[in-house]
């Protein structure tokens, strides 16, 4: 998995559905965040990627220090 984060730079987080919830967690880091829309789901993983890996952190992932952020959705509802 680092692998594919260094090669790209970026974080992937894949989101799921459960209930009226949306949950993203991040693929190879301990970021998790949830929000009852997109937009705001959205608004939150922006400031969870940014808390977890502020002031140097991202280097430990071999991660830019500003990394683009990729968003998977896993579920089968069309929004």
């Amino acid at each position: 998995m680092a692998r594919l984060r260094e090669r790209t730079g970026c974080v992937t987080m894949i989101v799921t559905k459960e209930g009226d919830w949306y949950l993203a967690r991040a693929e190879g880091l301990s970021i998790f965040t949830e929000a009852q829309t997109l937009d705001q789901l959205k608004a939150n993983i922006r400031e969870a990627v940014a808390l977890h890996l502020g002031e140097g952190e991202s280097e430990k992932y071999g991660l830019p220090p500003q990394p683009a952020i990729r968003i998977v959705y896993d579920f089968d509802e069309i929004v």
